[in-house]
C-alpha cells in the first residue's frame, strides 16, 4: 500500500544487464482497487438507468474511472499514514508517551 521504488533493468550493447533505480513510480494497491470498485458499482447502479446508459458504456470508460477512483483511495491512505507518523513524532518532541 505504499508508494514504492521500482528497479529498472536495461540491456546495453555489451549484453550486460544494468540495474538502475528508477524514479518513484506510484503503485495502486489491491485494497484501493477493491474499495473503488464498490463506489463504482453504486455509481453505475444509480446513474446509468437515469441516463439510459448500458454496461458497454461503463466498460468503455472503466480504465479511467477505475484508475481515478483507486488513486483517490490510495492517496487518502498515504495521507492518513503521513498524519499518523507526524502525530507520533510531534508527541515524542513534546514528551507525550505514545499509546500502544
Amino acid at each position: 500500500m505504499t508508494i514504492s521504488k521500482a528497479t529498472l533493468t536495461t540491456a546495453r550493447d555489451s549484453g550486460v544487464l544494468v540495474n538502475k533505480l528508477a524514479s518513484k513510480i506510484s503503485c495502486i494497491s489491491y485494497q484501493s482497487m477493491r474499495r473503488s470498485s464498490r463506489v463504482l458499482r453504486e455509481f453505475v447502479l444509480y446513474y446509468f438507468p437515469i441516463y439510459n446508459l448500458s454496461m458497454n458504456v461503463f466498460f468503455r470508460f472503466y480504465p479511467v474511472l477505475g484508475f481515478i477512483e483507486a488513486l483517490v483511495y490510495q492517496t487518502d491512505d498515504e495521507v492518513e499514514k503521513i498524519k499518523v507518523k507526524a502525530m507520533k513524532s510531534s508527541n515524542i518532541l513534546l514528551g507525550i508517551p505514545s499509546k500502544k
